[in-house]
């Protein structure tokens, strides 16, 4: 009661006071209400109704209006682009080859025995040497295996499935020694030291003798002269071919080794990758040999 009497005699002079009369009016709020200092201070700073109350967005509290953090996009989740690193590697300057992968870029076809979509090569500058260059319509002459196995190559009829001109080349998989085991030609009478050239052909599994799973093959070169032993280096290109046509394409400069004046023997190979024995018979079309360095 005397805090009544002191806000009632309070009120009477609110006439002659502004401020005393402010005081007035909240301490008489406070009696009325029955609030403690601390309810006072909830009612000045910000209560339910408050600006970033209890139902504002972000929940938060009277000392933070806005309520939650700022910042709500998190980290950025693009990740590495895309496209990833180039996995074909620059030119091998020590050596005969770029060490990574040319893939074709013809389109997908059917996948059937008359599928030529894999046939596809576009030449983008340089000069196609003929010969070596053949599609082996006449003859297979300089082609032997890497074992020196001339018997297991032969010419075939393609009626019309095949990738160029009606004849390709077969090689008998039950006369291979190993997988690195191919058809191969010398081509050192053609290339120059110092050249970069293109190896491209199309391959595929022989239609009638070909196993259940599709299987690497590649592209390897060799060099050799009198003073040094032969040297193989990184393969040209990889891919998997099943039964229908798949070109394998890549670079190659070749370098004189260490010790050595000439180059007596530049061979090209085509061989696959299985781990052991039976290795598979498969055909070769369209071989192109192409001088990058040519004017």
């Amino acid at each position: 009661m005397a805090i009544y009497r002191i806000a009632s005699g309070n009120v009477r002079s609110c006439r002659n006071s502004f401020h005393s009369c402010h005081w007035v009016a909240l301490l008489a709020l406070w009696y009325f209400s029955g609030c403690s200092l601390q309810g006072f201070d909830y009612l000045t700073k910000g209560g339910a109704s408050s600006v970033g109350g209890s139902d504002q967005s972000g929940g938060g509290t009277s000392d933070n209006p806005q309520g939650g953090t700022a910042n709500t996009g998190g980290a950025n989740t693009g990740g590495v682009p895309a496209g990833g690193a180039n996995t074909g590697g620059a030119l091998n300057t020590g050596g005969i080859s770029s060490g990574g992968t040319l893939a074709s870029t013809a389109p997908t076809g059917d996948g059937g025995p008359d599928d030529l979509s894999g046939c596809a090569f576009t030449q983008t500058g340089g000069k196609l040497l003929v010969p070596p260059s053949q599609g082996f319509e006449t003859d297979l002459v300089g082609w032997t295996t890497t074992s020196s196995r001339a018997t297991a190559l032969s010419r075939v009829a393609g009626n019309g499935e095949n990738c160029e001109g009606n004849w390709y080349m077969s090689c008998d998989g039950s006369q291979r020694v190993g997988n690195w085991d191919g058809p191969t030609v010398d081509v050192a009478t053609y290339v120059t030291v110092g050249h970069t050239y293109v190896f491209s052909v199309a391959v595929r599994q022989t239609l009638v003798s070909a196993p259940s799973s599709a299987t690497s093959m590649r592209l390897v070169v060799s060099r050799a002269c009198p003073s040094v032993s032969t040297i193989y280096d990184p393969d040209l290109a990889t891919r998997v071919v099943s039964t229908s046509w798949v070109r394998l394409t890549g670079p190659f400069t070749p370098v004189l080794p260490s010790g050595c004046t000439a180059l007596t023997s530049v061979k090209l190979y085509v061989v696959s990758n299985e781990a052991s024995s039976p290795y598979i018979s498969f055909d070769v079309d369209d071989f192109k040999l192409i001088d990058l360095s040519a004017n």
